[in-house]
């Protein structure tokens, strides 16, 4: 049997389902609808909008009005959580908790039934792609792989990788990031996105036919 949550846990979960209950009709379910995540899979994923400055505690008002991502687990609920910062200018985009411990986002997805997982950069990236019906986890950066991360996925026997493919100053870091989880774990398998694309932009830009082809997965599998 599974011990009480630790305190800290049930407030992280007491505040996800605040903001939850603050998404409908607020600024972040608009933005999350434009980028193709309508109210079902909204709820799944507990997504919210974290509430005006004065019905927040002083720790969690300075993400006022920002999308809220939790990372849900099946026994602890809420385990973290990251913001999305709305404004088109806002510089960095994504905030977390000072403090919290990085995580692979969506591991609701691995106990699902089933011999494939996506592993994504990025937590809207998994979202599309578990929405779909394709089990798909998430990496909330390119250098936040860890060590023990390969040994989560014993077990599948494929594993595909759909990371950003978008050239920079520095280098393709979702490529790189690609390049690396294949090194790590042998008979994983690159799926490549057109130049400039994730996998979002790519359902968003061609549909979710077209995103299931990509990763050679069939349409009556999923539906």
């Amino acid at each position: 049997m599974p011990g009480p949550l630790s305190s800290s846990t049930s407030i992280l979960q007491e505040r996800v389902e605040r903001y939850a209950a603050n998404y409908a009709g607020s600024r972040a379910e608009e933005y999350m609808e434009g980028r193709g995540i309508g109210s079902l899979p909204a709820a799944t994923f507990l997504l919210g909008c974290v509430p005006p400055p004065d019905a927040c505690a002083p720790d969690e008002a300075r993400f006022s009005g920002m999308l809220s991502i939790p990372y849900l687990t099946p026994v602890a609920g809420a385990i973290a959580v990251k913001y999305r910062n709305l404004r088109p200018d806002a510089e960095p985009r994504y905030l977390a908790p000072s403090g919290q411990p990085t995580h692979l986002f969506n591991v609701m997805d691995l106990h699902k039934p089933s011999s494939r997982v996506v592993i994504c950069e990025g937590e809207v990236d998994a979202l599309t792609v578990s929405m779909l019906g394709v089990p798909a986890v998430g990496l909330p950066g390119t250098q936040t792989w860890k060590p023990y991360y390969p040994r989560i996925f014993d077990g599948y026997k494929e594993i595909l990788i759909l990371t950003d493919n978008d050239a920079k100053n520095d280098g393709n870091p979702g490529q790189d990031l690609a390049r690396l989880i294949m090194r790590e774990i042998p008979g994983s398998r690159n799926v490549v996105l057109p130049e400039g694309y994730d996998a979002n932009s790519f359902y968003l830009s061609e549909g979710a036919e077209a995103l299931l082809d990509l990763l050679g997965v069939s349409h009556k599998s999923v539906s």
